[in-house]
Order: C-alpha cells, then structure tokens, then sequence
C-alpha cells in the first residue's frame, strides 16, 4: 500500500489530501483535484502499474502524513530537522520538469493547478489553449524524472535503485 501511495505521488506530483482519494481502473486514474480544481484523469505509466496494485484510499491526511514518516524511515532517509512531506515530492517534480524543459503550461497542467489562479500569470493562455490531458501526460512522461526508478518493478514489490 505504502508503495502505490509513493508510485501515485511522484509519477502525478499528487497533494497528500489527493493521494488518499483516488479512482484507479482501466488504466487511468482519476485525481479529485485539491484546492477545487477539476477532477482530472491520467494516464497510467507502464513503470508503475505493477506497484498500483496494493492502493487503497484513505481520506484521513494525518494518517497519510504517518506513512510519509513511515516510508522515509523505512528507506533510511535522515531529515535533519528539516520537515519533509508529500508536498516535497511534487516540489522536487515541478523543478525538475523545468530544468527538462518541458512546456510551463503543460507542468501547470499535469500539476493539476486550477486555471483560476494561472489567469494573472498567463492571462488568457489558459483559457484559450486547448487542454488534452492524454498528450499533456505522454508529452510529461517522455522526460520525467523519477519514473525511471520504477521500470522493471512492481511484480517483486521493490523499486529499482
């Protein structure tokens, strides 16, 4: 379970309150978007379907904010002091799918930022360009980070180093 919730959040960049409440089938899963976005709907990558298998929903954010703790004990992880959560991985993915280039717009998609509040920043770009979250997630996956760390897992439970 631990491992779909980490898969789901740095494949997606997903909130911690979206990770516990997620429609998964068919190859796609549904985000109920945080912060009343949409409900957008993903592709999901080969790399992790085999680790989605365990997912079971769970609503509470304090319980999610126990696995996080749980998982960066389990891998060994010193913090430092310095307090980390589910928010640091979709940090970490928005950098660096801007340090590979890939379409502003296209991120502020993927991310699943409601176009409400990308108006002052891009103005009528949001509005206007045509959104088509199939070729947004294939064009993110092409270049992303850390899907990569899960290719040829999911069938033996443990994501490749």
């Amino acid at each position: 379970r631990e491992l779909s919730f980490l898969a789901f959040a740095t494949a997606y960049g997903l909130r911690r309150e979206e990770i516990g409440n997620l429609e998964v089938g068919n190859g796609v899963v549904k985000v109920n978007t945080a912060k009343d976005g949409v409900v957008t709907t993903h592709i999901v990558p080969d790399e992790i379907k085999g680790y989605i298998k365990g997912y079971r929903g769970c609503g509470d954010v304090r319980y999610m904010t126990r696995v996080f703790t749980r998982i960066v004990g389990k891998v060994g992880l010193v913090l430092g002091g310095q307090r980390y959560g589910w928010h640091s991985i979709r940090r970490a993915l928005a950098t660096e799918l801007v340090m590979r280039d890939v379409s502003i717009l296209n991120i502020l998609r993927f991310m699943r930022w409601s176009d409400a509040s990308l108006r002052g920043e891009f103005g009528m770009l949001v509005i206007y360009a045509r959104r088509n979250q199939n070729e947004i997630d294939k064009c993110v996956f092409k270049v992303h980070p850390f899907l990569d760390s899960w290719r040829n897992g999911g069938s033996n439970g443990e994501m490749q180093s």
